[in-house]
């Protein structure tokens, strides 16, 4: 009985020092974080002296709205990427953008988000079709973003002065 005691007092002294020196845990990646970066390609000749544009917030369709990144990998597969993903939704950062281009464009004398005491005289109002990476083709992936934009002057709400529908891909 004294051998036995001593065999399970070796054998448990053995296991939880090595238990001590072995660790199980498993290592994640760190999460990254990433921003839009719109190229508007708008240099008018003669800067604006008026006019109020105003950004409505982007709509962006609910399959791609999330914070992570989508992925295509054939015609019906799709992938959600937990560790890479927008510092903040895609709806407000495509508006952002828009509004920080087009304001520095001088198409129009003020350009302000969806939230401010200028009257606006124009709305810009944009929906995001879909946005993700297309990797259908490993080697030659694409960044999908189609869009739809429509712009309404308010001193005439019935006119929509253009309405342009811009698939992107880049």
């Amino acid at each position: 009985m004294i051998m036995w005691m001593g065999l399970l007092f070796t054998w448990l002294s053995a296991s939880f020092l090595f238990i001590g020196c072995v660790s199980i845990e498993k290592s994640y990646p760190d999460k990254r974080y990433f921003v839009l970066d719109i190229a508007l390609d708008t240099s008018p000749q003669n800067p604006a002296e008026t006019g109020t544009l105003q950004i409505a917030s982007a709509r962006v369709s609910p399959r791609y709205a999330d914070k992570n990144f989508v992925y295509r990998r054939s015609e019906a597969r799709f992938e959600s990427d937990f560790y890479n993903e927008f510092l903040i939704s895609p709806g407000v950062l495509v508006a952002e953008e828009l509004r920080q281009g087009l304001s520095q464009s001088g198409l129009f004398k003020f350009v302000v988000g969806s939230v401010n005491a200028l009257a606006p005289t124009h709305t810009l109002e944009t929906v995001v079709n879909s946005l993700y990476g297309d990797f259908r083709d490993v080697r030659a992936p694409q960044a999908v973003m189609p869009q739809s934009r429509r712009i309404t002057q308010w001193n005439r709400l019935s006119q929509t002065l253009s309405q342009r529908h811009a698939p992107r891909r880049s």
